[in-house]
């Protein structure tokens, strides 16, 4: 899985920095947009694997709870970027915040190769739930 998520955050780099220099180098909208497009389709692979992946790690007592707040925190955070993306793109340029959004599967990527556990993560086939730990379940109804 770990490969799967650093190849994927790659490929999903390249296609965004392609869309990049088709839009503002060379001025081929239409090509931007389809490297935009094609930059998303790793994006949704690796979103299906690492949330396949939460889910059997989850102990099934807890799965509502850890999808709840999952997302809970994403609904909560994209205005707060998009906000942050039109006050980057106001004082420069939409260029700028379109480049500087290129970083963010590289980021991930870097970010799964430099933690050890992530990049060896087996496929989410081979997972297992991890065990309660003790109390962690004390009040819940069950």
């Amino acid at each position: 899985m770990g490969v799967l998520v650093i190849g994927c955050m790659i490929v999903s780099t390249i296609a965004w920095v392609g869309s990049l220099v088709s839009a503002f180098v060379f001025a081929y909208p239409e090509v931007s947009v389809a490297m935009f497009g094609i930059a998303w389709l790793p994006v949704g692979i690796m979103n299906v694997v690492v949330s396949s992946a939460v889910m059997v790690l989850t102990p099934p007592i807890f799965i509502g709870r850890v999808g709840s707040t999952v997302q809970s925190i994403s609904t909560m955070v994209m205005p707060l970027g998009a906000l942050l993306g039109g006050v980057v793109a106001d004082f420069t340029s939409v260029g700028t915040v379109f480049g500087l959004t290129c970083l963010t599967p590289l980021s991930i990527a870097l970010l799964w190769m430099a933690i050890g556990d992530l990049r060896v993560m087996p496929a989410a086939s081979k997972l297992t739930p991890l065990p309660l730990t003790r109390g962690a379940d004390d009040g819940i109804a069950g």
